[in-house]
């Protein structure tokens, strides 16, 4: 309902089929989809990081965006397995 107010274009039927998409792969594999969460996150906070410090997206920069991303999955993501 609130996304609603954000978006002011129909886009409701894509994330509501994207949520319960999730919310399906989160029940069937919990740790799994906790890790890859963690690594998307870790890697968009990272390029975030980059684009405020104006560094050029290069090749290392992908590099250890790639690398944070990883970490962020393998440690980060169970941790927050129940």
């Amino acid at each position: 309902m609130a996304l609603s107010l954000i978006i002011p274009f129909p886009m409701h039927g894509i994330w509501t089929s994207a949520c319960k998409s999730y919310e399906r792969q989160v029940a069937k594999r919990p740790l799994l989809c906790n890790m890859a969460t963690s690594a998307v996150l870790w890697s968009a906070g990272d390029i975030v990081a980059q684009r405020l410090q104006r560094q050029p997206i290069r090749a290392s920069g992908l590099r250890k965006t790639a690398l944070t991303g990883f970490f962020g999955g393998l440690f980060f993501g169970p941790a927050g397995e129940d």
